[in-house]
């Protein structure tokens, strides 16, 4: 019977977090948790992706994550993700033609020159507009897509050029076992 209940309680913890429209696809994790792979700071969780891929391709493996390209918000988070990058030092990168830069959140598909996250708000807003020298330049009339460069400052990038990324996945976004907890008071 104590068997029955728990396989229960577990199938209702997974509809709650359905019902919540939880990204992370129904996981569930302690507060103190972090999805496999992803480092805590600030209120998300950060995961750096060492295989290169296109910045289309990368935003789909970070939502398949149940996370998103890493937008940032602050100098603080800036550096953290180059402390990030610091951990894949350009000599271990063998197999990677763009060891600088990492791709993350933000383009100017819809108009050359205006900048907007993956979530619609314009560099502005975000919080963080802090471009790497020379940067943007759209070298070549195709770099549409942002990066990050390994020694500080956002880059445009060419969209179909691979190169590793970051993914983010905020906290406020995890279906935790406290929301669960919560919604059964």
């Amino acid at each position: 019977m104590l068997i029955l209940r728990i396989l229960l309680l577990s199938v209702l913890i997974l509809q709650i977090c359905y019902a919540y429209g939880s990204p992370s696809q129904g996981k569930i994790y302690s507060k103190n948790e972090a999805p496999h792979g992803y480092i805590p700071f600030e209120n998300s969780f950060y995961k750096y992706h060492r295989v290169p891929q296109t910045w289309a391709k990368a935003r789909q493996i970070c939502d398949a994550e149940g996370g998103y390209l890493a937008i940032i918000n602050s100098e603080d988070e800036a550096n953290f993700l180059i402390q990030m990058m610091a951990k894949y030092p350009v000599d271990v990168l063998t197999d990677v033609r763009h060891k600088n830069n990492v791709l993350v959140g933000f383009h100017d598909y819809f108009e050359e020159g205006e900048f907007v996250t993956i979530d619609g708000k314009s560099l502005e807003n975000s919080g963080y507009v802090y471009w790497a020298p020379g940067q943007p330049n759209n070298y070549g009339g195709n770099e549409q897509c942002g990066s990050l460069w390994r020694k500080g400052g956002l880059t445009d990038f060419p969209c179909a050029t691979s190169s590793p990324f970051i993914c983010e996945i905020s906290s406020d976004t995890l279906c935790t076992i406290r929301d669960v907890e919560n919604s059964n008071q």
